[in-house]
């Protein structure tokens, strides 16, 4: 019996190890293919970098070349602030996307807390038919916007540029659907206890669906930021362009200097991706939860 022993402790020990080992190879595996999936999605972003940091006849060579012959070059971005007022566009990038962003929390917050849990008559009807006008491309209803806006005296306002981002669809929905995972009983004891309606919005509902809050936040502030089409339209003056547009100035009929465009994109898109990396974590716990009803 004791030789037996021993013998048995002895092969569940191989085993456990044969266990970890799998374990640990399986890891490994999963690391690596994330890590060369993430690697090939970053190329375009990779090279959009690299070639900010070249010149023009770098940027045409032939062979492709990767690396820049100067890594430190930062002449791109020199030349692209002292020949466009490049500080003008991203302040009124910020503007719109900011505002638009605000009055976009501030209405799905409503709207999507009035659709789940207040009493309204027909809401299902009239929820059905809000969400309907997402089916409803934006281009088809831009012209009719501009005529509108034109006759109110917006064009070439930050209001008009933001005006039709200032509710969301897509936000009410979003709201509505994270209300919809918060009991009942948690507003019930709020209003026994002599709460009104903003009361419980303000201190039951708004702490709850920080996460979805933000995650719209983000949604909206990066929509807006990358608005082309209405922007183009709504503004005359290029004191009152955006970033968007200023990409655009890069591009000639006679060639592009994609030195500068990479620069100015690259420009573009650091406040986005810093946003991103900071509100990562509220993101991900709102996308998670958004759909989920208790």
């Amino acid at each position: 019996m004791t030789s037996v022993a021993p013998a048995v402790g002895g092969l569940s020990t191989r085993a456990s190890s044969r266990i970890k080992a799998r374990r640990l190879i399986g890891r490994a595996l999963l690391y690596f293919t994330v890590s060369a999936f993430a690697l090939f999605m970053a190329q375009p972003f990779i090279w959009m970098v690299l070639t900010s940091l070249k010149e023009l006849h770098e940027v045409h060579r032939i062979p492709i070349s990767w690396w820049p012959d100067n890594p430190l070059n930062v002449r791109n971005y020199v030349q692209i602030f002292t020949e466009r007022p490049f500080w003008l566009y991203i302040v009124n990038s910020f503007v719109v996307a900011i505002g638009a962003t605000l009055s976009t929390l501030l209405f799905s917050t409503l709207g999507g807390y009035s659709f789940a849990k207040l009493p309204v008559p027909g809401k299902e009807i009239l929820f059905t038919l809000v969400l309907a006008t997402i089916m409803l491309p934006f281009e088809v209803s831009a012209i009719p916007l501009y005529l509108i806006f034109n006759k109110l005296g917006l064009v070439n306002t930050y209001l008009g540029l933001m005006a039709p981002e200032l509710v969301s669809i897509l936000g009410i929905f979003l709201i509505r659907q994270f209300c919809e995972t918060i009991p009942s009983d948690y507003l019930d004891a709020a209003r026994i206890d002599g709460a009104g309606e903003v009361r419980v919005l303000w201190a039951v509902i708004l702490p709850i669906i920080t996460p979805a809050l933000v995650t719209l936040a983000l949604i909206r502030f990066i929509a807006t930021w990358n608005g082309f089409l209405w922007p183009l339209l709504i503004t005359r003056d290029e004191a009152m362009r955006t970033l968007p547009l200023a990409l655009s100035f890069f591009s000639g009929y006679y060639g592009t200097q994609y030195h500068l465009l990479a620069a100015a994109a690259c420009v573009s898109v650091a406040p986005l991706l810093i946003l991103f990396l900071v509100l990562q974590k509220q993101v991900v716990e709102g996308v998670a939860l958004s759909g989920l009803k208790g």
